[in-house]
């Protein structure tokens, strides 16, 4: 009897371990990628009759083509080097392309193109990104994109390390992994109403994600009221707010091209942000350039932004505020770039952020 309590506790112990090993897993994440190799592939037509792009768009071309002949690759190569036997998915935060092909055709190859290579580069893996402003910029590129993505991503999410049985129609949409909600947001045309099914649908799920390539909380920095979720519209983003936090969501989201960590916390709940970014410039810096590591410096670095341009700094600054009292932790880091690990188990949310190709860590957040 003595030793047939034991056996069953050493089965207790082997299976609960076994269990809670079975709801573990790791997520493998790229911010902004701007994947764009080749301007006489993708951009001819903005060349064509005698046009010519603007300054700022030939500069991004030569930017994309720069890095992506050698940096990025590493980049992706020392990420996809994290991979570990509980490795779910890679997720990707929005901006997958440069876009502005100008012709839809072009496009559609140039989102085809760019997650074959990533399928190429991360072998074995689920490929899962979500809608960014480059993702869309062009001509009928927003049809584009939707015409051709969300079949991609239902393929993506009934690969066995997924297996979500979901059939994706919509840029926003959601679902169950493990014990887990994903929700991905179009943040250009957010679809409130698919985002409150899913919380109600899933009301039980142990961590709730919201995927979104613009913010739900505020940066300090420049693009504010266009990339977070509700734009100017105070009310709109005011109702979301409360849903999110009421959900006590974590985000995980891009755009700004920097690195940050935010904690949100007001009456209705909590909101925890996560900001990641893989452009990797000429000049990114390989050390974390941290200008911010406690809420009361938040606005600090806007105002060098902005500059004279005193009424887009008067609308930031109020979006700010009306955030700015629930903020009870928060980092950035300027113009930071490189890749992030998350391990997803039930004692905890963290997430590993690596700089440009390194392989190892340089800084850790808790998120739950």
């Amino acid at each position: 009897m003595k030793h047939l309590s034991k056996f069953i506790v050493f089965l207790m112990v082997v299976c609960f371990g076994m269990s809670a090993y079975a709801d573990s897993y790791r997520v493998l994440m790229l911010g902004d990628t701007h994947f764009d190799t080749d301007k006489e592939v993708y951009h001819s037509a903005c060349y064509a009759n005698g046009r010519k792009p603007s300054k700022t768009l030939q500069e991004e071309f030569a930017r994309n083509a720069s890095m992506w002949k050698e940096r990025c690759p590493k980049l992706v190569a020392s990420a996809y080097s994290k991979k570990t036997p509980n490795t779910s998915f890679v997720l990707q935060l929005g901006d997958l392309i440069q876009g502005d092909c100008d012709d839809p055709a072009v496009h559609t190859k140039m989102l085809g193109d760019t997650i074959d290579y990533f399928k190429k580069a991360m072998p074995s893996l689920p490929f899962l990104t979500v809608v960014g402003n480059h993702d869309i910029r062009g001509k009928d590129a927003s049809p584009a994109y939707s015409n051709f993505m969300p079949a991609r991503m239902t393929q993506e999410l009934n690969l066995p390390q997924i297996n979500a049985g979901v059939d994706i129609k919509k840029t926003t949409f959601a679902f169950r992994h493990k014990e887990d909600l994903y929700v991905f947001v179009n943040f250009c045309y957010p679809n409130d109403k698919i985002i409150k099914e899913a919380f109600a649908q899933h009301a039980d799920a142990r961590y709730k994600f919201v995927i979104t390539h613009g913010a739900v909380l505020p940066w300090d920095a420049w693009g504010v009221t266009y990339g977070l979720y509700g734009g100017k519209v105070n009310k709109r983003r005011d109702e979301m707010r409360k849903i999110f936090a009421e959900n006590n969501v974590i985000v995980l989201t891009g755009h700004v091209h920097a690195v940050g960590y935010c904690k949100y916390v007001d009456e209705f709940g909590s909101i925890t942000q996560f900001m990641l970014n893989s452009v990797w410039k000429e000049d990114s810096p390989r050390e974390l350039n941290v200008i911010a590591t406690k809420p009361e410096d938040i606005g600090s670095n806007v105002k060098n932004i902005y500059g004279k341009k005193v009424n887009e700094l008067n609308t930031y600054l109020s979006v700010l505020d009306s955030f700015k009292t629930g903020v009870t932790e928060y980092f950035f880091a300027k113009g930071a770039t490189g890749y992030a690990t998350m391990d997803v188990s039930d004692d905890a949310v963290e997430v590993t952020f690596y700089s440009c190709d390194s392989r190892e860590p340089a800084k850790t957040f808790k998120l739950r």
